[in-house]
């Protein structure tokens, strides 16, 4: 418990390779595409950023349009239960299927 009140344990990094991923967000209303603009006011990129909904149960994301890649900073506390282990592609690596729940 001291780990969780010192918010160590209070994130946790996942990375994601999906071409549906960016979709799902913006359909559950998780983060939507904003422009990104300078100083004076024109716009130069868009980026997804987190609505309100996306920040109560996420710390940040960085998408990728390329659908490898996506990183989530999952917001805890949650419950986390591992579906499965396999052995990864590099030696001393695993692949991991697990499913998270907000406490």
């Amino acid at each position: 418990m001291r780990l969780w009140s010192q918010e160590q344990m209070n994130h946790f990094k996942v990375t994601f390779h999906s071409d549906s991923l960016i979709e799902c967000g913006v359909k559950n209303d998780l983060w939507k595409l904003e422009e990104v603009t300078d100083r004076n006011g024109n716009a130069w990129s868009t980026t997804y950023r987190l609505t309100d909904k996306g920040s109560r149960m996420l710390t940040a994301i960085d998408l990728q349009e390329s659908g490898r890649g996506h990183q989530i900073l999952l917001k805890g506390p949650y419950r986390i239960e591992v579906t499965g282990i396999t052995n990864g592609s590099q030696p001393d690596t695993r692949n991991v299927a697990f499913r998270w729940d907000i406490d």
